[in-house]
C-alpha cells in the first residue's frame, strides 16, 4: 500500500478519478479514498493538519504494510525563474518556525528537478520571503515529521508543483486541478516506481544486534527506538557501515545521561 497525503480536495480529484479510488465512509475525521494499492487522504491546509492526517492514515493499517508515503500538492515559489506548473522532488524541508531541516532520501531515479521547500505556519507573500528562498508551502514539515515516526526515511517523499510566485493570483480550484492533471502522468510513474521499495532488512545481523543492545542499555522509548532504527537504516542506505560498539561500553548513570548518549549516537548517524 502507498499512502498519499494532499492538503485540498482540488489536489485529490484527478488522482481519485485516475486511480478509481473509492471513498472510505468509515473515515469521519478526514476524507479518505482507497483502492487495493493506494490510500489517499485529504488533510486540510497547514502542517498540523498534515501531521495529524498522516498519523491517522499510517495507523489505519499495520505499519509493515506501507511501501511508501508521499505528500503531493502545490507550492509557491519565491524564485520567479521557476515555471508555474513544473513539478519538483523535494530534497530538503525547512520548518520556518523552528528552523529545523529535514532531508527526504530518494534511493531511486525519479526524472524530476529537485528543490528545497520552506514550510510556513501562515500564507507568505513576496515581501516575507527571505533572500535565496525557493519553494514555499504549509504542509511538508508536518507531513515529514509525522511520517518519520512510523516509516523509514527512504520511504518518505514530497512532490510539489509550482502554482504561483507568492502573489496568490488566479489560484482557484479549477486552476489547481488543471496543474495536478497536467503532472498526473509524471506523478503516476513516480508512484509506480515506489512499488519496487519492497520491505527488506538492510541491516546486517551484527548491526541489528548492536541496535537491540543499545535500545536495552539506554532504555529507549518506542519513539526513540524507532528513530534509532530509522536513522541507522538511512545511514546504511547512504553506503556507510554502522559501528556503535563504543557506546555499548559506556556505563549509563541515569535517564538524562542516557538521553545524552542517544543524542551523540543520533548525530553520528545523521
Amino acid at each position: 500500500m502507498i499512502g498519499i497525503v494532499v492538503a485540498m480536495s482540488s489536489e485529490a480529484k484527478t488522482l481519485v478519478e485516475k486511480w478509481q479510488l473509492k471513498k472510505n465512509l468509515s473515515s469521519h475525521k478526514f476524507q479518505l479514498f482507497e483502492s487495493d494499492s493506494y490510500s489517499l487522504i485529504v488533510s486540510g491546509v497547514g502542517k498540523i493538519n498534515s501531521a495529524a492526517a498522516t498519523t491517522y492514515l499510517l495507523n489505519r493499517r499495520p505499519l509493515e504494510s506501507w511501501t511508501a508515503v508521499v505528500n503531493f500538492g502545490i507550492a509557491g515559489s519565491a524564485n520567479e525563474t521557476r515555471v508555474i506548473g513544473e513539478s519538483f522532488f523535494i530534497n530538503k524541508i525547512t520548518d520556518n518556525s523552528s528552523g529545523r531541516d529535514f532531508f527526504p532520501e530518494c534511493v531511486m531515479g525519479h526524472g524530476m528537478q529537485e528543490a528545497g521547500v520552506t514550510t510556513f505556519d501562515q500564507p507568505v507573500d513576496k515581501k516575507q520571503a527571505e533572500p535565496g528562498m525557493d519553494l514555499v508551502d504549509m504542509e511538508a514539515s508536518g507531513f515529514f515529521q509525522a511520517s518519520a515516526i512510523f516509516v523509514e526515511c527512504h520511504r518518505i517523499s514530497v512532490i510539489k508543483i509550482i502554482s504561483d510566485h507568492l502573489d496568490f493570483s488566479g489560484i482557484k480550484r479549477e486552476f489547481v486541478q488543471s496543474l495536478i492533471s497536467k503532472q498526473s502522468g509524471a506523478f503516476d510513474r513516480f508512484v509506480l516506481n515506489l512499488q519496487d521499495l519492497k520491505p527488506e532488512n538492510i541491516l546486517s545481523p551484527g548491526e541489528s544486534d548492536q541496535l537491540s543492545k543499545l535500545t536495552e542499555r539506554l532504555r529507549l522509548t518506542d519513539t526513540m527506538r524507532h528513530e534509532l532504527d530509522r536513522i541507522a537504516k538511512a545511514h546504511k542506505i547512504r553506503g556507510r557501515e554502522i559501528s556503535l560498539e563504543q557506546y555499548l561500553a559506556i556505563e549509563i548513570k541515569d535517564k538524562p545521561h542516557a538521553k545524552v548518549i542517544f543524542e551523540k549516537i543520533r548525530r553520528e548517524l545523521l
